[in-house]
């Protein structure tokens, strides 16, 4: 996050781009012209932010942008092969610093980015440093170390802190740090909070013992210091008017939140960027609200049309549903017990929800659960909210798939995947175990028939709702290299395998397969949706349709006018006149066929 002198917000994104607020956060727009540089056409993620007089400059994965219209549109100032990312921009003169996550060091520039040097004598420890400039010195934040170097200094300094719990003179790690002014703010990995007038060579304590056990994250204004927790302190705020002489303590809504950022404008008002998006506090940090309007670069992964509606899961909102084209959404969670994720599938003409483990609103734990989305499509009716297997329950749902009265759902246990199966009526599910199970892996059911590619380069087939097992992998021709597992796709009574570089098509069970990849350029295709007799995929040249029964497929529009790359497309819906694309980092596209 990056608040300008004047007010216009900014929020650096993964694989999303640049947004920009004019209006303190209520609406954000994109502000991300010319940021894609490459040819997958995807935006880098956003590492850093800042200005300098009415330059702003952008850190990315291996590039230095810089804008001089207010964002309007970026060039690209320096390009750094097999970078990690830019972790800090400094300007001191006529001086360009930056720091690299590669490297674990500082680089500076006199020529504007042309060439660079790299400034490495005394800087210990890990992490991309973080740069922040008070006049000519200049302080480098590592992960658990600060450093400074002033004018005319050819190595860094260590900046020290003790301990203030402890009886014994023993130097702490800072792992928060915050300029405001002239004045600098340290947090240590020991309990500390200390304050600095000298640039950093004589600390005072700040914190209080009532705070001792307190961690959070640092940032200032003027002499307004905001101590944000997050993790375990999530949800408490502290706050000092007097540079840390004294202070409040806020209990907040702010809860559930890991704190990525902290964009303070006045002493009233300020932002945090969290992995759930931009939260506003008009009060001092007393109270706040989310601010994501237009920032749309959800992780869309579950995208479903059903009854002439959309519906999707997003992390911490839940199900959310749009009637007018993906314009607007809204929550739908009446009726759910929780809902901070999992899985959406169509099975027999009913839409079905699997809910993740905990309410993400009052944070109790609970059973997740399977439901079904009620005939006046207003609320969900729980079908197994019980999920339990031995004395164990489930609670993160990674794949969901229905067969008449039997549900199987893939979860996750101590790194493990398992597949479980449940028959309406039975008490516990019953765990599956096809050969093998140590990819993601894809999974199908057609009545009491269910394929698994639970491991790389594995197929397996089950005919009586997965109590025995075959493998039919060895049975597809040109078998590839174990490279990844299958995607899997029924039309009918037709099994469908996408290997990594060809489409299978198999009409007998697995024993015999037959290649589908005419009309495809590479060969290659994501399995997408099936639709009544159709198939569609995706690939980078377009969207590909494939009618059951036809040996050929057929392109019906080039990914290219909604410049999404077809590798960040996690899930496909069609209306019967548009389709909807569900991405990895950008929301939701919409592509009409009339256009």
């Amino acid at each position: 996050l990056h608040t300008t002198p004047e007010g216009t917000l900014f929020a650096g994104t993964q694989e999303a781009g640049i947004f920009r607020s004019t209006n303190g956060g209520e609406i954000w727009a994109p502000a991300s012209k010319g940021l894609r540089v490459y040819q997958d056409n995807i935006f880098p993620s956003i590492f850093v932010l800042m200005q300098e007089k009415n330059t702003l400059y952008v850190g990315t994965g291996g590039d230095l942008f810089y804008s001089t219209n207010d964002g309007d549109s970026w060039q690209q100032l320096t390009h750094f092969q097999q970078d990690r990312g830019i972790s800090g921009v400094a300007i001191i003169g006529d001086r360009l610093y930056i720091g690299r996550y590669s490297q674990e060091s500082v680089f500076c520039s006199d020529d504007n980015g042309k060439s660079w040097t790299q400034i490495d004598s005394g800087l210990t420890g890990r992490g991309g440093p973080k740069l922040f400039a008070i006049g000519t010195t200049l302080f480098a934040q590592m992960r658990r170390h600060v450093f400074r170097l002033k004018a005319g200094e050819n190595s860094w300094t260590k900046l020290t802190l003790e301990d203030p719990w402890k009886k014994t003179t023993v130097e702490s790690d800072i792992t928060r740090f915050s300029v405001s002014g002239e004045t600098v703010y340290a947090a240590t990995v020991d309990g500390g909070l200390f304050r600095s007038t000298d640039m950093g060579s004589w600390w005072q304590s700040i914190k209080p013992k009532t705070m001792q056990h307190f961690d959070g994250e640092l940032a200032a204004v003027g002499d307004t210091i905001f101590y944000i927790g997050s993790g375990s302190a999530d949800g408490q705020v502290f706050q000092s008017a007097d540079a840390g002489n004294s202070w409040t303590m806020f209990s907040t809504s702010l809860i559930n939140q890991i704190l990525l950022s902290i964009a303070t404008v006045s002493k009233k008002t300020l932002y945090v960027g969290t992995f759930d998006g931009v939260f506003r506090s008009t009060d001092g940090g007393e109270s706040w609200m989310k601010a994501n309007t237009g920032i749309i670069n959800t992780y869309i992964d579950n995208l479903v049309f059903f009854r002439n509606a959309l519906y999707t899961i997003i992390t911490g909102d839940g199900i959310v549903k749009s009637v007018d084209g993906g314009n607007s959404w809204a929550p739908a969670n009446d009726g759910l017990v929780a809902s901070t994720g999992g899985k959406l599938t169509v099975s027999g003409g009913k839409l079905y929800a699997a809910t993740d483990e905990t309410n993400y609103r009052t944070r109790n734990p609970s059973t997740a659960g399977i439901y079904r989305l009620a005939d006046d499509g207003n609320s969900w009716v729980p079908i197994q909210t019980n999920m339990q297997f031995s004395n164990d329950r489930i609670d993160v749902i990674n794949q969901l798939a229905v067969g008449r009265d039997t549900f199987y759902v893939i979860i996750q246990i101590a790194g493990a995947l398992r597949l479980y199966r449940w028959r309406v009526g039975e008490d516990l599910w019953t765990q599956l175990k096809p050969q093998g199970f140590l990819d993601w892996g894809a999974l199908v059911v057609s009545g009491s028939t269910v394929y698994i590619s639970p491991e790389k380069g594995k197929l397996f087939r089950s005919f009586d709702e997965g109590d025995t097992w075959t493998e039919v992998s060895q049975n597809l021709p040109n078998r590839i290299r174990k490279t990844s597992s299958y995607d899997l796709a029924f039309v009918d009574e037709t099994i469908y395998a996408k290997s990594s570089d060809a489409v299978f098509r198999s009409r007998d069970g697995g024993e015999t397969w037959m290649s589908i990849v005419a009309g495809l350029p590479d060969g290659y295709i994501d399995l997408q949706l099936v639709d009544g007799t159709m198939l569609y995929g995706t690939n980078s040249h377009g969207i590909f349709r494939l009618t059951n029964g036809s040996d050929s497929w057929e392109k019906l529009a080039s990914m290219q006018p909604i410049y999404v790359p077809s590798a960040h497309i996690t899930s496909l819906a069609f209306d019967g006149t548009t389709f909807y694309a569900g991405t990895e980092a950008e929301g939701v596209f919409r592509l009409s066929l009339d256009k």
